[in-house]
C-alpha cells in the first residue's frame, strides 16, 4: 500500500470514528463518559424470541469517575432469561452493587479510570421479534459522579483519538 492509499484509509477509518464516537477527536475533557446500547438481532424458535441486548460505557475523560451508575427499567428486566452480566472490557467480571427503587434498578460501577469500558448485557425472551422492547425502555439513564453522560462510542472515540495523536494535523 502507498503512503497516499495509506492516508487515505486512515481518513476514512478516523471519519467513521469520529462520526460514531459522539465525542470530540481533537480534544480530551477532564469529565466525560459515553455510553453505547445496541441489541443482537432476535433468534426466534417456535417456543418464542431471543434478544441480547449489550450497553457499554466508558470513561473517555482524562480523570477517574469515581462512581457511575447505570440504571435500568425493571418491568423490562423481568423477563430476562440470562442474567444481567457486568464486564470490564467485555471480558473480566466486575464487582457492582444493585440497588433498586421505585421501579428502576441501578447498578453502581463504581470507579472507571480514563480508558476503561464496562459492558452490561442480557437476553430477554419475547413472542415475536417486534415485541422485544427498544432500549429507550430499558435504559432510565447512565450518572457519572462529574460531568455528564452523553450517547456516544466510546470505543470509538478512543481510536479516533489515537489516530488523530498518532498521525494528527501535520500530515495534512
Amino acid at each position: 500500500m502507498t503512503p497516499r492509499q495509506l492516508r487515505w484509509v486512515l481518513i476514512v477509518v478516523g471519519g467513521l470514528a469520529l462520526a460514531r464516537g459522539g465525542a470530540s477527536i481533537f480534544s480530551r475533557p477532564e469529565q466525560e463518559v459515553l455510553h453505547s446500547a445496541y441489541t443482537l438481532p432476535p433468534t426466534c424458535l417456535s417456543s418464542g424470541c431471543i434478544t441480547i441486548y449489550t450497553l457499554t460505557v466508558g470513561n473517555t475523560g482524562s480523570e477517574d469517575q469515581e462512581q457511575v451508575r447505570v440504571r435500568l427499567h425493571a418491568a423490562a428486566l423481568q423477563t430476562a432469561i440470562l442474567p444481567l452480566t457486568v464486564r470490564t472490557f467485555g471480558k473480566v467480571e466486575r464487582p457492582f452493587a444493585l440497588s433498586e427503587e421505585a421501579g428502576v434498578r441501578t447498578y453502581a460501577l463504581g470507579r472507571l479510570r480514563p480508558g476503561d469500558r464496562v459492558e452490561l448485557s442480557f437476553a430477554l425472551r419475547t413472542a415475536s421479534p417486534a415485541a422485544a422492547p427498544p432500549w429507550d425502555a430499558i435504559l432510565a439513564g447512565v450518572e457519572p459522579a462529574h460531568g455528564t453522560a452523553r450517547a456516544g462510542d466510546p470505543a470509538a472515540v478512543s481510536l479516533g483519538r489515537l489516530l488523530y495523536a498518532v498521525f494528527g494535523v501535520r500530515w495534512w
